[in-house]
């Protein structure tokens, strides 16, 4: 747990737990399958098209259409989610949604500033200098939060949302599969569509307030 958790090199455990290099390793592996074949199936998968579909109307409800969770604070995930291979590998269920008249066809996650400007972030924005960017800020942090809590919350129905295993990775892959790969990964970071993004979602919120409706119609009657 302590590898796990604090990212600890096997052999420095050898005098304080009398564990040799080679012994906690194996402890490691043998914990990561265990937890692999146990929770796989109903928790360490992507959401099913009935999830999906709720989690967008969720978040749609808090202004954000498109939108399917927010970011940790931790860069290391983006090297070690499956979340973006799936993507450029098209094992993800399709979406196509508009914010300000423009249409999308990525889901996104929100984010703080310590995230890269890919097409699949929306970052807050730290130094609002005008009404529509703290509007936009106040709502981004607060949507962060609420999803924060939901995921705490949100206790899964194994019936509900069994769904058969995803399809193996291809290890062979020709010249067009590939290119098809590449070219998927420069849309997930292609740095104008992530600016255009939040540009949009800011012009959405502040046409919402204005109309007071969605996540401002309550607050309107107070």
């Amino acid at each position: 747990m302590r590898m796990l958790a604090y990212g600890t090199i096997a052999d420095s455990l050898d005098d304080g737990y009398a564990m040799a290099e080679s012994t906690v390793l194996e402890c490691v592996k043998e914990f990561a399958s265990t937890i692999i074949s146990e929770f796989e199936e109903d928790y360490l998968r992507p959401p099913n098209q009935a999830e999906l579909n709720r989690i967008l109307a969720e978040n749609e409800a808090r202004g954000f259409p498109g939108m399917i969770g927010r970011s940790s604070n931790d860069l290391n995930v983006l090297d070690r989610s499956h979340v973006f291979d799936d993507l450029a590998n098209g094992r993800t269920h399709p979406v196509e949604y508009f914010v300000n008249g423009n249409k999308y066809d990525m889901t996104y996650y929100l984010a703080d500033k310590i995230y890269p400007d890919w097409a699949t972030f929306v970052k807050t924005k730290s130094d609002p200098i005008n009404s529509k960017d703290k509007t936009f800020a106040e709502a981004q942090e607060a949507a962060r939060k609420d999803v924060e809590q939901s995921e705490r919350d949100m206790e899964t129905d194994e019936n509900e949302f069994r769904e058969a295993n995803d399809p193996p990775i291809l290890r062979d892959r020709t010249i067009t599969e590939l290119n098809d790969y590449m070219a998927a990964y420069h849309k997930i970071q292609d740095r104008p569509t992530s600016k255009r993004l939040q540009q949009d979602l800011i012009e959405h919120h502040w046409m919402l307030k204005g109309n007071e409706i969605g996540p401002y119609a309550r607050r309107s009657r107070q």
